[in-house]
C-alpha cells in the first residue's frame, strides 16, 4: 500500500505547478467577478465516503442525480464507493483516472443518537487531507450533512469547495468555469482568505430529471440491502421544532409527476429490485400528489412493493385503499410524540387523535406501520411522559420506536428555544452532536422510563440500547430478507 501511494503521488507532481497556477488564478478571478476557462478541466471524480450499513445500506441517490447532471453537461465522470470498492478502490481510480475534480458527498454530520455520539466529520476532514497527498486535483464537499453546516463545515474540513442545498446545477456551473460569486450555493474562500457561502437557490429541474444509477453501482446496493429508493418531491414548507429539511431543500415543493415515479418502478424492477423506498421527508405532502402516484402505479400492474415516510394526517379509508393497491406494503410515521401538548410545542400540525386513526387505517388495510417517538424535547415532563405511555397502548399491532434528546441544529426553532433557555447562541459550537432535553429531564432518567415501559409492552423496540438488534438486522439481510424489519425485530424482542 506504501507503494501504491508513493507511485500515485510521483505521478501527480508534474500536475501541482498547474494546479497551483489554478488556484492563483482563481483567486484573481473571485476578486474580480470574472470567469474561469471554459471547457477546462472536466474530469470528475466523485466519491460516496458513506460506510454505514444498518439497518442497510443505503444507495447514494444524491449522487446519481449529480452524476447525471454532470453527463448531461458533457463531463466525463467516474463514481467511487467506499462500501463497495473501499479505500482501495479510491486509490485505483486516483491513478487510473487522474480527475481534474474530486467531489465527496457527506450524508450526515453524526449519527444522531445521543448514546453513541458519532462524529462523522472527522472522518471527512481525514479523508481530504489523504487525498491532497495523493492527487493536486480541487476537492469539492457537499451533500445534505454538509447542507446543514455549510461555512462551519468548510472550515473544519477545509476543501477546496463546498456545495450547499443542491448540487445538480452548481457543480456543473463551477465545473464550467462560472465565477465562484455567482454560483448558488457555493462556499469557497475568498482572495482576502474569508470564507464566502452563497444564498442557496431551489432547484426546479428536479421534476424533470433522472438521476443515472451506476448498473455495478446499483447491482450491489441491491444484493447488500435489496431495496431500491426514489424521491418524489424536494422542499418542506413544515416547521417541526428540531428539523433541517427546509434547510437542505429550501420551503418551496418541487414535485415529480405519476408517470416519472411509475416508469423508475418499471426500470426498478428491470434490475432486479425486489422493494423500493421512498425517501421524501413525508410522502404525503398533499392528497393529490399521493393519487397521482398511485393511480399510476396501479394502472402499470403495481410494479414492485414499496413504503414511505409519512405523517399522520389526511388518511381516509378510501385513499389508503388506493395506497394499498398500488403496492404499498409499510409506513414509518414521524409522529415524534403521543401526547397533544408536547405536539404543539413540537410545533407539528396533527394530533393524537390523528396518529390513532391513521394506525388504525393502516391496521385494517394490512398495511405494516411503525412510530419514531422522540422523547425530551420542548415541553416534555414526567407528566407528557405517562401521557404518551398510556396513548400508546390505543394503538395495537403497530410498532413504537423510541428516541432521546433532540439534535440541535442552526436555523431551527429548536435552537432558538435552546438559547432562550440559556444554551449557546454560538452556532458553530453546534458541529459536534448537541442534544436539547427539556428542564427537568435527565438522559438517564428518561432512559430508565422507556426501558421500563418497554419491557411491559411487546410493541414497543427499545433499538437505542439493543445493539444485538444490529447485528440480527444484518443477518437477515444477508438471508435476502427485504423490506423493514420490526415485525421480526419485535418477534425477537418478545422471545427475549
Amino acid at each position: 500500500m506504501v507503494g501504491l501511494r508513493r507511485a500515485i503521488q510521483l505521478r501527480v507532481w508534474d500536475r501541482i505547478a498547474v494546479s497551483k497556477l489554478f488556484f492563483t488564478w482563481l483567486a484573481f478571478a473571485s476578486s474580480k467577478g470574472c470567469a474561469l476557462p471554459k471547457n477546462a478541466l472536466k474530469r470528475v471524480l466523485l466519491v460516496n465516503p458513506n460506510t454505514c450499513d444498518n439497518p442497510y445500506p443505503v444507495f447514494p441517490l444524491g449522487i446519481a442525480y449529480v452524476d447525471a447532471a454532470l453527463k448531461r453537461a458533457g463531463v466525463e465522470t467516474r463514481v467511487v464507493d467506499l462500501n463497495l470498492d473501499g479505500i482501495e478502490g479510491v486509490f485505483r481510480a486516483l491513478k487510473e483516472y487522474d480527475p481534474d475534480w474530486i467531489a465527496l458527498s457527506l450524508r450526515n454530520i453524526d449519527d444522531v443518537r445521543i448514546s453513541v455520539r458519532e462524529f462523522f466529520v472527522n472522518a471527512i476532514r481525514d479523508f481530504i487531507e489523504n487525498l491532497r497527498s495523493l492527487s493536486s486535483a480541487p476537492v469539492i464537499l457537499g451533500g445534505s450533512g454538509f447542507s446543514v453546516m455549510p461555512k462551519e463545515i468548510y472550515g473544519y474540513c477545509r476543501p477546496d469547495f463546498g456545495i450547499a442545498g443542491e448540487g445538480e446545477e452548481a457543480l456543473v456551473n463551477l465545473i464550467e468555469g462560472q465565477c465562484p460569486a455567482s454560483i448558488a450555493g457555493l462556499v469557497y474562500m475568498d482572495a482576502s482568505g474569508e470564507i464566502r457561502a452563497n444564498p442557496v437557490r431551489a432547484y426546479f429541474g428536479f421534476k424533470t430529471d433522472v438521476p443515472f444509477r451506476d448498473p455495478r453501482l446499483f447491482a450491489h446496493y441491491l444484493t447488500d440491502g435489496g431495496m431500491a429508493n426514489l424521491q418524489t418531491q424536494r422542499g418542506c414548507p413544515l416547521h417541526c421544532c428540531y428539523c433541517t429539511y427546509p434547510v437542505i431543500e429550501g420551503r418551496s415543493y418541487r414535485k415529480r409527476d405519476g408517470k416519472s415515479i411509475a416508469d423508475e418502478f418499471e426500470s426498478f424492477k428491470a434490475m432486479g429490485a425486489r422493494y423500493v423506498f421512498i425517501v421524501d421527508s413525508v410522502f404525503n405532502t398533499s392528497e393529490a400528489h399521493v393519487r397521482g402516484i398511485c393511480e399510476e402505479l396501479v394502472a402499470r400492474g403495481s410494479p414492485l412493493p414499496w413504503g414511505c415516510f409519512m405523517r399522520p394526517k389526511h388518511l381516509t379509508r378510501e385513499l389508503v385503499g388506493l395506497l394499498k393497491a398500488s403496492g404499498l406494503k409499510h409506513v414509518e410515521f414521524g409522529s415524534d410524540s403521543l401526547c397533544d401538548a408536547v405536539l404543539k410545542s413540537y410545533r407539528k400540525d396533527f394530533t393524537f387523535e390523528d396518529i390513532r386513526r391513521s394506525s388504525e387505517l393502516m391496521l385494517d388495510a394490512g398495511i405494516d406501520f411503525c412510530h419514531f417517538i422522540i422523547f425530551g424535547g420542548p415541553g416534555e415532563t414526567a407528566e407528557t411522559l405517562s401521557e404518551s405511555f398510556e396513548n400508546s397502548r390505543q394503538i395495537h399491532h403497530g410498532l413504537f420506536f423510541p428516541s432521546i434528546g433532540m439534535r440541535v441544529y442552526p436555523r431551527t426553532s429548536l435552537h432558538r428555544v435552546s438559547v432562550s433557555e440559556g444554551g449557546s447562541s454560538d452556532e458553530s459550537e453546534l458541529l459536534k452532536p448537541s442534544y436539547y432535553i427539556a428542564p427537568g429531564l435527565t438522559e438517564a432518567g428518561l432512559m430508565g422510563r422507556i426501558s421500563e415501559f418497554a419491557h411491559q409492552s411487546a410493541n414497543w423496540v427499545d433499538l437505542e440500547h439493543s445493539p444485538a438488534f444490529d447485528e440480527i438486522s444484518r443477518r437477515l439481510r444477508r438471508k435476502g430478507v427485504v423490506g423493514p424489519l420490526w415485525n421480526y425485530l419485535s418477534v425477537l424482542r418478545r422471545l427475549s
